[in-house]
């Protein structure tokens, strides 16, 4: 293969399945989303207090892995922004950002509509700047924060959690609200973090197998062009997500067979392609 035919293999930018692949993606979030009505009621329901300028409940989404807890969440504060002006929203995932110097740079970025490094401000001096932009703005502040339990140090999560949750007593203007992901219950904090997050618990159950084959149908008829899989197939790899009480690892093996049928120059995907 000479450099011309490598440039025109890898800028090629048809398909011969994929519509849209990053429906396949985990951060995808959908415009329509089935099966966590309840859930996302019981965040709605917790949330109604926004009209009237008060901050929501501290929160935790918990139950097993892959159960669309950072879905949901994502699709409610999609839903919640579109409603509410009155409302700063920060996303952290902690296997990412898992110290509190990280989580306090993210907030201050989004807050304060910083685009630039954030080098030399300390923990504090991050918490004033983000504590008086948000009496300037009036807004309430929700930070959620995703596989809350990868946090590294126990001790630096306590001290930014009780920063957060007490910073009303000293500006009584300022209020900031945490939601938290977690497959654990049991959060690991102090009492006297304890004392004042006082979260309620929005249960995820695991999916049935009939919802992950709705799931799955569903990315399919977003991802892949019109007759590219068939719904026996999507049910296969429906079974095989239920099998392993994962809907990530259906997902993933659709987009795999999907890149598999590409390469292949096949339109169509095929039980050998899985």
């Amino acid at each position: 293969m000479n450099k011309n035919e490598f440039l025109k293999a890898i800028n090629h930018r048809g398909s011969s399945v994929f519509a849209n692949e990053k429906v396949f993606g985990m951060n995808y979030v959908p415009d329509i989303f089935n099966y966590r009505d309840e859930q996302v009621n019981k965040l709605a329901a917790y949330c109604r207090c926004i009209g009237n300028n008060i901050a929501p409940r501290n929160l935790l989404l918990t139950g097993e892995n892959a159960t669309g807890k950072t879905t949901t969440l994502k699709y409610f504060l999609r839903l919640l922004l579109d409603e509410f002006s009155n409302v700063e929203v920060i996303y952290v995932n902690c296997q990412m950002d898992n110290t509190p110097n990280a989580i306090y740079r993210e907030i201050y970025r989004e807050v304060c509509n910083s685009d630039g490094a954030v080098i030399g401000n300390t923990n504090t001096t991050l918490l004033e700047k983000i504590t008086e932009n948000l009496k300037q703005t009036n807004k309430i502040l929700i930070v959620c924060m995703d596989d809350f339990n990868r946090f590294k140090s126990k001790e630096g999560l306590n001290d930014m959690l009780y920063n957060f949750l007490r910073i009303h007593e000293v500006e009584p203007n300022v209020q900031i609200s945490i939601f938290t992901i977690s497959y654990e219950e049991d959060l690991n904090s102090d009492s006297a973090v304890r004392s004042v997050f006082n979260r309620s618990t929005i249960f995820f159950e695991q999916y049935t197998q009939d919802e992950m084959y709705g799931i799955l149908k569903n990315r399919c008829e977003y991802g892949f062009r019109p007759d590219v899989i068939s719904d026996d197939l999507i049910m296969e790899v429906a079974k095989r997500a239920y099998k392993r009480r994962d809907i990530r690892h259906g997902i993933t093996m659709l987009r795999d067979a999907g890149l598999r049928a590409d390469i292949e120059g096949s339109s169509i995907i095929t039980k050998d392609f899985l």
